[in-house]
């Protein structure tokens, strides 16, 4: 599986569409589903790790499900990263994405 990408590479993604599959699934035949990129918080550094979340508006498409999910940003390889449902709006379902990693492992690319 990929590496996580660069706080800022995933940053420069916000406002775009990507694709999410749910892989947490008995059916390996789930739809792939539109999101947006709504928001990327601030990165925050602290004791050499550094954390940041992710908000995704998906169109509601049947019921919100937490778990891993295989997510295709633009111009980018799938990864699987694990979404959980945190409300709902006119537009559709928001999902968030949290991350917490070394520091270390940002800087020495």
């Amino acid at each position: 599986m990929p590496e996580l990408p660069a706080y800022q590479d995933i940053r420069n993604h916000r406002t775009q569409v990507c694709v999410l599959r749910y892989l947490a699934s008995e059916c390996s035949d789930e739809p792939e589903m539109r999101a947006v990129l709504t928001e990327v918080s601030e990165r925050v550094e602290y004791n050499g790790y550094e954390r940041f979340s992710l908000l995704f508006l998906v169109a509601d498409s049947g019921p919100p499900r937490q778990g891993m999910y295989a997510i295709t940003l633009p111009g980018a390889q799938a990864q699987d990263w694990f979404l959980v449902p945190i409300g709902r709006t006119g537009e559709g379902t928001v999902y968030e994405a949290c991350f917490n990693r070394l520091a270390v492992a940002v800087e020495s690319r």
